[in-house]
């Protein structure tokens, strides 16, 4: 049995002192994002390179806007669930984002595949506890590498692959936990709340789920951990990535992580500095989508609240330009809060004709060149 060893850092900025060894994962107390240093502004359009890597991959089998979103979500939330028919290139989406960042053969890159094999087993029930004890382990201890003081400044991917309705489950509810203020902590038996460590804030957590296997009544459990984001029924990931000079160099992974805006505060200055005061007041989703959902005879309630917030100043890069769109500041806050609503009202829809109109809404409404 793996024991672990939890400890308090003893730095904010990496999470602890080196003597303290890579087996440790250190609680981490994250503050305000610190303004970039002279070196690091300079190179500031490196997130917009990045993504233009996922979208030279992956463009015209999946939209621009598709691959944005992905993008901007993982940059608000770490946890984000990838869900659509099967062979719509989900699990191609995350190894060429993992591809173009950390490279695969690399520790940073960490697949947990689903257990769905032992069903097919004699011993169904015996199999997949196994499988979901060495799961449990491997991601624990994935998140332990990532909080190793020397690797903060490292991104690490978690990929749970094409994983059951209860497996995603499993991940959200007994090994994660999600305090009032958002903050997500491991949920390790017998530690107090006040006491788990906080989720390390070097580490992307995505999982894929077949829209098949998708049920309601993961909806209220899964939205409170993760993101979720659709591919439409038409998309396809091509059969085979191209194979540029990959990964990028590490220090996009450290201006990335620096750009990540997880505070409220922050993301509100950000706003305040990029929109007028009456055109963030007045922000809210475009006409357009309001009428496709009073067509259906839905009117959802809608607030400028701290997760919009988050997600629309995650969606301009650090020196202001949007990821949507690089020209227009107000047009791209506009589609990420569309994206953003899109998300958080998807699958509590029941009519599976306006989940498909809604899950191709921002490629038909804000095409890209």
């Amino acid at each position: 049995m793996v024991a672990y060893n939890f400890r308090v850092s003893a730095s904010n900025e990496a999470g602890g002192q080196a003597v303290d060894g890579r087996g440790k994962l250190h609680y981490y107390f994250g503050g305000p994002a610190r303004s970039l240093t002279a070196r690091a502004a300079a190179t500031l359009d490196l997130e917009q390179t990045l993504l233009d890597q996922l979208v030279e991959m992956f463009r015209p089998a999946l939209p621009q806007t598709l691959l944005t979103e992905f993008f901007v979500s993982l940059k608000t939330n770490p946890f984000v669930v990838l869900t659509g028919a099967e062979g719509a290139g989900k699990a191609a989406l995350v190894e060429g984002f993992a591809r173009s960042l950390v490279g695969r053969e690399t520790n940073q890159f960490i697949t947990i595949s689903s257990g769905e094999w032992a069903q097919q087993t004699s011993q169904q029930r015996y199999f997949a506890d196994i499988h979901e004890r060495f799961g449990s382990l491997h991601f624990l201890e994935a998140l332990q590498e990532a909080a190793a003081p020397g690797n903060l400044g490292k991104i690490y991917i978690v990929f749970l692959r094409g994983l059951q309705p209860d497996e995603l489950h499993t991940y959200c509810s007994q090994l994660l936990r999600v305090e009032a203020n958002g903050t997500k902590r491991l949920a390790l038996p017998g530690v107090p709340l006040a006491q788990q460590p906080t989720l390390p804030p070097n580490i992307f957590i995505i999982a894929t789920l077949h829209l098949s296997q998708f049920t309601a009544q993961l909806d209220d459990h899964v939205q409170r951990h993760a993101t979720l984001i659709a591919f439409g029924p038409t998309a396809r990931a091509p059969k085979q990535l191209p194979l540029p000079a990959l990964p990028l160099p590490v220090g996009y992974q450290r201006v990335l992580l620096r750009a990540v805006v997880n505070h409220d505060q922050v993301a509100q200055d950000r706003l305040w500095a990029l929109l007028s005061a009456r055109e963030l007041s007045t922000l809210q989703p475009s006409p357009q989508l309001w009428e496709l959902l009073q067509q259906n005879g839905i009117g959802p309630d809608y607030r400028l609240d701290a997760d919009m917030r988050r997600f629309i100043a995650n969606s301009f890069d650090s020196a202001g330009h949007g990821l949507f769109d690089r020209e227009n500041i107000i047009r791209n806050a506009r589609i990420a809060c569309d994206a953003r609503f899109i998300q958080r009202i998807l699958w509590r829809l029941e009519d599976p004709m306006l989940r498909q109109q809604l899950t191709a809404f921002l490629d038909d409404r804000y095409p890209m060149p």
